[in-house]
């Protein structure tokens, strides 16, 4: 029985990272739908690659200008962004992402219009949700039918210690 509980947790432990899924990008571009492409003020420039040296988090506060041109191309104009240097291949999950930006070149950056959210709303869209529940049950599904044969090898292993298998040693 101990094996058993055991066995479960080490499986939630190693399935878990299969729910964890970064945006599309080939080439450092996005390539999952509609963007926006974002001019840098050298201001701008300045502060991403200080924090890019420092190894921090890269946040861009945008300013009217590029709020106005998301606003119109993406109907919605967030103050901020979270930036991810596509020239370094980052990337990272996108469960609950919200208001990123795709540094592809030292001017540019790449908007994608499907994770983009005025502050203050839920991060999940519906697809996005559905999408997550749907990998869930498989990994969910994966495990229930690893348990299943787990349990079928061990049943018959101690019926056939307990038929008296002949390869075993009496106790006698």
């Amino acid at each position: 029985m101990r094996t058993i509980i055991a066995f479960l947790f080490v499986s939630g432990y190693f399935f878990r990272p299969g729910l964890a899924d970064g945006m599309p990008i080939e080439n450092g571009r996005f390539c999952g739908g509609a963007t926006s492409v974002i001019r840098l003020t050298s201001e701008q420039m300045e502060a991403l690659n200080r924090q890019q040296m420092r190894g921090e988090c890269k946040t861009l506060v945008l300013n009217n200008l590029q709020r106005l041109q998301l606003q119109n191309e993406a109907g919605v104009a967030p103050t901020k962004l979270d930036i991810y240097n596509t020239r370094l291949n980052e990337n990272d999950c996108t469960c609950e992402a919200v208001n990123r930006g795709l540094w592809f070149t030292a001017t540019q950056l790449e908007v994608p219009h499907a994770y983009l959210q005025n502050e203050g709303h839920p991060p999940m869209t519906d697809s996005a949700l559905s999408r997550s529940l749907v990998y869930y049950a498989a990994i969910v599904s994966l495990g229930v039918f690893g348990m299943f044969l787990l349990l079928r090898f061990l049943r018959r292993r101690e019926q056939s210690h307990a038929a008296g298998d002949p390869n075993r040693a009496s106790d006698a």
